[in-house]
């Protein structure tokens, strides 16, 4: 059997069936109970109430996990914080990176037509796709894009107006996680004076939340657009539309995070946090090989680290148009001139 959620049905698979258990361990569940996990600091204790509640199943989940037949985890992250949770365990874990449907990622299946696609084709955009969750921390690529937005303005550079925001997610009204941080995000553009519209695809059976989209910005459109459970031909549009600038992966310490494969495949440049399974997917170093950058979760940062990413290509460019038109070269102009000499000698010529 092949286990990738709870262990706590190993044990009966493995006597009930006599059958050998392969368990895919995507992060220990013992640490989600504590909200974000952040390797190297101590976990979160929470109340004496919540401890005594955890501890028989904590107990639990390392006694079925040491019950399966062979441990596979999805990154060299999640395999060390295996290792350092579950000490009655002696093996280690073999790593499997998940795999994405590379099909299902071509700009071929976009129809530009569609009223749900065709708005991500007219503007340039930096884009974030996440589950509308506090721990995948999207408030990050909100105050970077405001710091972005006002680093632009003051070098004078006109693209700060026209540059949007993607902010594209699962979301679920039941949820009050994703309840809660949608509220908070919305706050936070309001805080940095920037207009948002909230929007879903017209085929979504989830109803979009009573909350008020802020006025549109001067250029018509609002400065930040939050997207609730894109479609699968969004997501492609996204990714592979030619107006969309970086793919800004947010969480720090992600267990994997697929959206940097993602980013990747469709061969957007790719912004994330230095830590969690992104440093294995990403290639920062050496520059030669780069597939993206990793820098700390600061804001600033990030801004700054756009900005001159941005500002290095808009230069090459200019540097590039500067040297005006590519002369033709004189061992050209003695090329063409045998070639019609002997066009001329071998072709044969009326009377």
């Amino acid at each position: 059997y092949f286990v990738d959620q709870l262990s706590t049905c190993i044990p009966f698979l493995r006597i009930g069936a006599h059958t050998r258990v392969l368990f895919y361990c995507h992060f220990p569940d013992k640490l989600l109970a504590d909200g974000a996990y952040v390797e190297g600091r101590a976990r979160p204790k929470g109340s004496l109430l919540k401890r005594i509640y955890r501890l028989p199943m904590d107990t639990l989940e390392e006694l079925t996990t040491k019950q399966a037949d062979t441990v596979l985890a999805n990154s060299q992250f999640t395999a060390r914080v295996f290792k350092e949770q579950f000490r009655s365990i002696d093996v280690t874990p073999r790593v499997v990176y998940p795999g994405i449907n590379l099909d299902a990622y071509t700009a071929v299946n976009v129809d530009r037509t569609d009223s749900d696609i065709n708005r991500f084709y007219h503007r340039p955009t930096l884009l974030s796709l996440n589950r509308f969750e506090q721990k995948k921390n999207a408030a990050l690529a909100i105050d970077a894009f405001a710091r972005l937005r006002k680093t632009l303005a003051i070098k004078g550079d006109s693209s700060s107006r026209s540059l949007r925001l993607v902010l594209a997610g699962g979301y679920d009204p039941r949820l009050l996680d994703n309840v809660k941080t949608l509220q908070a995000l919305l706050d936070n553009a309001k805080t940095h004076d920037l207009t948002y519209s909230i929007t879903t695809p017209s085929t979504s059976t989830v109803a979009l939340p009573s909350l008020p989209s802020e006025a549109v910005s001067s250029t018509g459109e609002p400065e930040i657009l939050f997207l609730l459970n894109f479609s699968t031909a969004q997501r492609s549009a996204l990714l592979t539309s030619p107006s969309t600038l970086a793919l800004l992966y947010t969480p720090a310490n992600e267990h994997f995070g697929i959206g940097p494969v993602e980013g990747m495949v469709c061969g957007l440049p790719v912004l994330a946090c230095d830590s969690g399974g992104p440093t294995e997917s990403i290639i920062d170093q050496p520059s030669v090989d780069r597939t993206g950058w990793l820098r700390r979760p600061d804001p600033e940062v990030w801004a700054e680290h756009w900005w001159r990413s941005s500002a290095y290509l808009e230069n090459a460019l200019q540097e590039t148009v500067a040297k005006g038109p590519v002369p033709t070269p004189f061992s050209l102009w003695i090329a063409l001139a045998l070639l019609a000499v002997l066009l001329a000698c071998t072709t044969r010529i009326p009377t």
